[in-house]
């Protein structure tokens, strides 16, 4: 009989030889229970996995009352601003006051409503897009959101049309946004801005490094203050959409910022509508296309534009291989204009004009025979114009005529905005609905061709109750199955040829 010695001599014996064949060897993270003890290993995994989950709970309820902790924290400081300043809480704002987007436009804030919000929003860490259209702040408003976004670091997307901050508010924000590293967006569309406040703002352009989109349509910018803004334009390195429309913008502003886009290979879209540039302007953008191939919307639509202007425009138009869309309509070239571009635009084989707009230029049967040698080699063209003359006979524009949709969808593409952000531009009461004048002055202020009969058809289907608000849900569904459509449709056709 073996010894006790022995045996356990035997066993260890056992063990080695598992561990080196790797048989029966036993995970190092894995508890070694005696015989008859097997299930307390189990329940103890159960109640492992019981605390994990009561951790995981504790944790998102953290998470949600530091959310809490927050609003009612920023609601704490705007309430005390408001009472130090003596004024009413606004609403809106106090149910918003931590969303990532907050529209207050049209509430008529003031500029004390405006320190208390400025006030608030030092401190808030959420909000990304700021709308103050249409409030009255004046300078002292303007000065504090200045000081606001000076610490602020989250808000990339500013709002401010509409309201008239005059020089020394246009200063003081302007030096804050030279220097801020986080502002994408800004609108200083219709706040009386001039030629001494352009000053400041072409710094901004200049000097700013994230900077995409700046809209300063519908103010008093002349010459001079094209100058400043030129010089912005032409070392600017981030600037994609650049609204100058609705200015007091002549031939010699117009030849500065031709001059600038020469030097400029970033900016996108430039729209200079309403201006007055006449021939003067005509040729000095001409000769910029010659140059600059990376533009890829211009709108010089009512600017005086004469058929020799034109002449000069189509000259460029002849070496330019970027642009896709160029807006013409309302000069009064007339047809010999409009066969002077067309037919720039047909000795150019290599052109990727894709959207020509003459609105309601009447042309000829001689002018459908061009524009037909065009189409047949751009064949996505849509150009729009007005009457056709045979004889005798009017024929209103039809085949090359795009949609309300279509026009729509290509808005939002060129720009690359997303479609809740177009519709939210539109949207003054934020509930995400809107009523067909409010749809009009959208498509307008964006520069969408549209007909009567093409909003009153579009808003049917958008009004699904019939209570006379349009709804985003249906303005989506609407966007998202036509771009489906158009992908199978150019899918098929990619099919069929290749």
């Amino acid at each position: 009989m073996e010894s006790d010695s022995d045996c356990l001599v035997g066993f260890i014996r056992r063990i080695v030889e598992e561990a080196k064949d790797g048989e029966g060897a036993t995970d190092v993270d894995e508890e070694i229970l005696p015989v008859g003890h097997e299930n307390e290993k189990e329940d103890h995994a159960v109640e492992s996995s019981e605390t994990e989950t009561d951790l995981d709970e504790e944790v998102e309820d953290k998470g949600s009352d530091k959310i809490k902790e927050g609003k009612e924290k920023l609601e704490a400081i705007y309430r005390r601003a408001c009472c130090k300043l003596g004024i009413t809480p606004c609403s809106p704002f106090l149910r918003r006051i931590c969303d990532e987007e907050i529209d207050l436009s049209h509430y008529n804030i003031g500029p004390l409503g405006a320190q208390a919000v400025a006030r608030t929003l030092k401190e808030n860490t959420t909000t990304t897009l700021l709308n103050v259209h249409d409030n009255g702040i004046g300078t002292a408003g303007a000065k504090a959101f200045a000081a606001m976004l000076a610490d602020n670091c989250f808000i990339t997307v500013l709002d401010m049309s509409l309201n008239f901050i005059e020089e020394e508010g246009f200063e003081v924000m302007s030096n804050v946004l030279k220097s801020n590293k986080y502002m994408t967006e800004v609108n200083f569309a219709s706040m009386k801005l001039n030629n001494t406040s352009a000053v400041y703002v072409g710094k901004v352009i200049e000097n700013n490094s994230t900077l995409c989109s700046l809209d300063l349509s519908c103010n008093e910018i002349g010459d001079e203050g094209s100058i400043q803004i030129a010089k912005g334009i032409k070392v600017n390195r981030s600037l994609l959409f650049l609204n100058l429309g609705c200015n007091h913008i002549r031939g010699k502003g117009f030849t500065e910022i031709a001059t600038a886009l020469q030097y400029n290979n970033i900016l996108k879209a430039i729209d200079l509508n309403n201006n007055g540039c006449a021939d003067y302007g005509a040729r000095a953008i001409g000769n910029a296309l010659r140059v600059n191939q990376t533009l890829l919307e211009v709108d010089l639509s009512q600017n005086r534009i004469t058929a020799e202007g034109a002449y000069s425009l189509g000259i460029g138009l002849e070496e330019n291989v970027g642009l896709k869309v160029l807006k013409l309509g309302g000069n009064p070239f007339q047809l010999r204009g409009a066969i002077s571009i067309v037919d720039s635009l047909i000795t150019n084989k290599e052109t990727k004009i894709e959207e020509l707009y003459f609105d309601d230029v009447v042309v000829s049967a001689d002018f459908e025979k061009l524009l037909l040698e065009l189409q047949n080699q751009r064949d996505s063209l849509y150009v729009q114009f007005g009457m056709v003359i045979k004889g005798k006979e009017h024929k209103r524009r039809g085949k090359q005529q795009k949609d309300l949709v279509s026009r729509i969808m290509d808005y939002i593409e060129l720009r690359g905005i997303r479609i809740v952000d177009f519709f939210r531009a539109m949207d003054k009461s934020g509930r995400l609905m809107i009523t067909k004048g409010e749809l009009i002055k959208g498509l307008e202020t964006a520069g969408i061709a549209m007909r009567q009969s093409q909003v009153d058809n579009l808003f049917k289907l958008l009004d699904v109750d019939g209570n006379g608000f349009a709804q985003y849900r249906e303005f989506f569904e609407i966007i998202q199955r036509r771009t489906h459509e158009e992908f199978a449709t150019t899918r098929n056709n990619y099919q069929w040829n290749h």
